[in-house]
């Protein structure tokens, strides 16, 4: 049996009329600014955390920076003749906005031969805390290896 064709749909489906479908097809005011607030509060959260792993990133970067310009300077005294092993202090060190001091005490000889404490600190500036100290000694005439 065929289906007789009674013509176009009547204007109320499509005009603001029928409000069962208008009630249903948008969001109210009250509706958006708790969204917003909601995502507002864990977008907060959110950036503390981001803001802290950043700062504890550029504080382990810098610190790592600083090991190596201390171990640097500790293999330069190294391979330093003894009587060239002298205190040294540096800002800005190979470029890097660093400061590194290198401190030469020379210890009394207990025994028949002399001995140098070298120190190396490295800071963010003069006054500033060190980030990094190494200690090592060195002895006069003493050759190590064959």
């Amino acid at each position: 049996m065929k289906k007789k064709f009674r013509g176009p749909a009547p204007l109320e489906k499509f005009s603001g009329k029928n409000k069962k479908r208008n009630s249903l097809t948008g969001f109210t005011l009250i509706e958006i600014i708790m969204a917003v607030s909601i995502l507002a509060i864990v977008g907060s959260a959110v950036s503390v955390f981001v803001i802290n792993h950043m700062v504890a990133v550029t504080k382990r970067n810098q610190y790592s920076l600083a090991m190596n310009l201390a171990r640097l300077e500790m293999e330069k005294v190294q391979n330093l003749a003894y009587a060239s092993v002298t205190t040294l202090n540096t800002s800005n060190y190979l470029n890097y906005s660093l400061y590194v001091a290198r401190t030469v005490n020379v210890i009394p000889p207990a025994g028949a031969e002399e001995l140098k404490q070298v120190t190396v600190e490295v800071k963010k500036d003069v006054s500033s805390p060190s980030l990094v100290t190494l200690n090592t000694y060195i002895v006069k005439n003493v050759s190590f290896g064959l």
